[in-house]
């Protein structure tokens, strides 16, 4: 079956049969957890055990502390994305008690949209509890704009991936941006609105292990909003299983009101 996607100056064809703005249904991929946070009520702060809501069947629900506020500003999703989580950049927090997917070998892929108002260093995803600067990933954006991810081993040896001190990928200030992280053995990949932008190799793994990660880093909170968090993992995660671009188009809701599927 071919898709044709009818937007103005945009036609984008391909040889697969999409049926949801989720992942392509020829991909081995699976989603492992998924966060929408539609579960509030708007302008409303987000409290109590395991509120946040994991839609994907997982069961992994998360605890926000602090008072993140639920708001019904959101990325172009198109239909169904009703809130997002806004965070104060002081102590505003979700933590998750289940491991981090990237502190397990094998290939993973984490994608969301970002909305970033603050200009200084922060975690928009700190993978362990505590400020101990070991044992985690951090992904984050630097104060002059620009996005990246590390992490460092249980020894706290670090391991630069995309974008260390502020030498990242500029993302626009005050925009929803998706982003997408995937990794595939060893070899990172960054996209950005559906174009990869930078990669990343990690010669000589020695990956965290430590269970337990929040949205918002510990030291370094992030200010700004987050919306549609999504984990996916199994199978193989390259280019021949993932076409991110199409991912892309899923989320923005391009295929769902305006595809012709034949």
């Amino acid at each position: 079956m071919a898709l044709h996607v009818r937007r103005a100056s945009l036609i984008v064809a391909f040889v697969t049969m999409i049926m949801a703005p989720t992942l392509p249904a020829s991909s081995a991929v699976t989603t492992t957890g998924y966060w929408r946070f539609d579960e509030g009520v708007a302008n409303t702060v987000a409290s109590g055990v395991g509120s946040v809501l994991d839609s994907s069947g997982s069961g992994d629900d998360g605890t926000p502390s602090g008072g993140p506020i639920y708001r019904t500003d959101v990325p172009p999703t198109g239909a169904g994305n009703a809130l997002s989580l806004q965070y104060d950049g002081l102590d505003d927090q979700v933590a998750f008690a289940s491991v981090f997917p990237f502190h397990q070998p094998g290939d993973a892929m984490l994608d969301f949209w970002l909305r970033y108002t603050g200009d200084h260093h922060q975690s928009a995803f700190w993978s362990r509890f505590g400020g101990e600067d070991r044992d985690r990933f951090n992904i984050f954006v630097n104060g002059n704009g620009t996005f990246g991810f590390d992490y460092r081993s249980p020894t706290g040896v670090l391991h630069k991936l995309v974008g260390e001190a502020n030498k990242g990928i500029p993302i626009p200030f005050d925009t929803w941006t998706h982003l997408v992280i995937t990794r595939a053995g060893t070899h990172y990949s960054l996209y950005l609105n559906g174009g990869l932008v930078a990669t990343g190799d990690d010669a000589s793994p020695d990956l965290p292990t430590f269970v337990g990660w929040t949205i918002s880093g510990n030291d370094d909170r992030f200010q700004g909003l987050i919306d549609e968090v999504r984990f996916s993992g199994a199978g193989s995660i390259s280019s021949k299983d993932v076409d991110v671009g199409v991912f892309h188009l899923l989320a923005v809701g391009v295929g769902v009101e305006d595809r012709d599927d034949r």
